[in-house]
């Protein structure tokens, strides 16, 4: 039984529920998909005939309407400082801030780790290309990588 939908049964729609970091996930056949966290299964063979809920969390999005969230910057490619220079890339944002509709969140975003040619370089937020529908919110001149030189540099 559901009880935010009044106590009606919903029917279960796939397999046993799969692990989960707090336990296993249990996803209902229901028009606007939920996700809760099982505390305990009873089964008999591949039905389950009980399920008692703890820690359930139920969010209903609406997709139509845009949505804040944080996405993972990803540098990607080689920064020439690194390779010529003997620089030890630092990067020092992990997470951007975007606003888009819910469907359109992407995984990650990149970050053009070419365009560090030097120390005196450094890859900001204004640097990351964004797919269309995507609003970066973070401050633009926030960077995100930069190159430092090496302490030692060893004859060879």
């Amino acid at each position: 039984m559901d009880p935010s939908a009044g106590g009606r049964p919903h029917t279960w729609d796939g397999p046993l529920p799969v692990p989960g970091p707090q336990g296993p996930v249990v996803r209902w056949n229901d028009p606007f998909p939920r996700l809760a966290v099982a505390h305990a299964l009873s089964t008999a063979g591949d039905a389950i005939v009980a399920i008692a809920l703890a820690n359930t969390l139920f969010f209903q999005v609406d997709p139509t309407r845009p949505i804040q969230a944080n996405v993972p910057v990803r540098l990607v490619g080689e920064a020439p400082a690194v390779c010529d220079l003997a620089g030890t890339l630092l990067q020092s944002l992990d997470q951007i801030s975007v606003r888009c509709l819910p469907l359109a969140i992407p995984d990650a975003l990149e970050a053009d780790a070419g365009l560090l040619k030097g120390f005196d370089v450094t890859v900001t937020v204004a640097d990351v290309v964004v797919p269309e529908g995507v609003e970066i919110l973070t401050d633009p001149a926030i960077n995100i990588a930069v190159v430092n030189p090496p302490r030692v540099r060893l004859q060879g």
